[in-house]
């Protein structure tokens, strides 16, 4: 049976209207998934950020079983910021904290991605109350801070880490302020 010379021919490629359609469709989607996409990301930043603040919990702990219960003392000179970050990392350094568990990734990527262990932009984006050097000062309340973080990065305000090793936001730090003490 002959064969026409249209059923013969095959189809070797995609026309210009099929490349466009789907240049379009995949256009929309990623309009559409955009927002998805960087809410997953500040929520990666966040866990980040969590993680510094359990390694910063972690070593000061250490620190404080290694020194009799005292709280590290670190100047603060408001010339020299960096001083202060220094500072913590040369004291708890040797208790397994490295430089990137003083920085915030958020903080760190609305900066412009500075090197931080340049000395020029060390910083730590989490600041640390202040105990005296008296032992066992800073573990004496289970809902003391130890480490705020200095800016409101991740929605719900600062992140904070007390002393019983709980990490909560400003919003749930407010809750905790009004509820009614137990006797």
């Amino acid at each position: 049976m002959p064969r026409t010379l249209a059923a013969s021919r095959s189809r070797s490629g995609i026309t210009l209207l099929e490349l466009c359609t789907v240049v379009i469709v995949i256009g929309i989607l990623a309009v559409l998934l955009y927002p998805v996409m960087a809410w997953y990301g500040e929520r990666a930043r966040r866990l980040a950020c969590t993680q510094n603040l359990k390694g910063l919990y972690s070593a000061t702990s250490a620190y404080i079983n290694a020194n009799e219960g005292r709280w590290p003392q670190i100047k603060l000179n408001a010339q020299q910021p960096q001083d202060y970050a220094r500072g913590w990392y040369e004291i708890l350094h040797p208790y397994g904290l490295a430089w990137v568990n003083f920085i915030c990734p958020s903080v760190q990527k609305k900066s412009g991605n500075p090197d931080y262990s340049n000395p020029k932009y060390n910083r730590t984006d989490y600041a640390a109350m202040v105990f005296d050097d008296k032992p066992w000062t800073c573990k004496k309340w289970p809902k003391t801070p130890w480490f705020v973080e200095r800016q409101s990065m991740h929605g719900a305000g600062q992140l904070f880490i007390l002393t019983d090793g709980t990490i909560i936001d400003l919003n749930e730090a407010r809750k905790m302020g009004t509820q009614p003490q137990n006797p």
